[in-house]
C-alpha cells in the first residue's frame, strides 16, 4: 500500500493505539519494533487506563498519551483493543 503524499513528498503515518491488555499489548509492541525497523520518525501513541501497561512500549520508544483526545489529535490512525463488559 503506498504512502499518503504531499506537495512535500511522503506522509508519515501516526499511529495511536487505545487499550494494552493482553492481545493490545502485544500488538502495539510489534507495530512499534516495525516503525522502529522502518526508521520512521514518529514512534506508536499509545493510552491505557493503567499507564504502567506502556512501560514495554515506553522501553521501544512509544510516546505515552496523558489522554485519548491527545493520543487522537496526534493520529492519523487509531487502534482500539478493548473488551466491554455486559451486564
Amino acid at each position: 500500500m503506498a504512502e499518503p503524499s504531499t506537495n512535500d513528498g511522503p506522509k508519515t503515518l501516526i499511529v495511536g493505539w487505545i487499550g494494552l491488555g493482553s492481545m493490545g499489548n502485544a500488538m502495539a509492541q510489534r507495530i512499534q519494533r516495525q516503525l522502529t525497523a522502518q526508521s520512521s520518525p514518529e514512534p506508536l501513541r499509545y493510552w491505557n487506563r493503567t499507564i504502567s501497561r506502556g512501560q514495554a512500549l515506553k522501553e521501544l520508544n512509544g510516546k505515552a498519551c496523558g489522554s485519548i483526545e491527545q493520543l487522537v489529535s496526534e493520529s492519523d490512525v487509531v487502534f482500539i483493543s478493548v473488551s466491554f463488559l455486559y451486564i
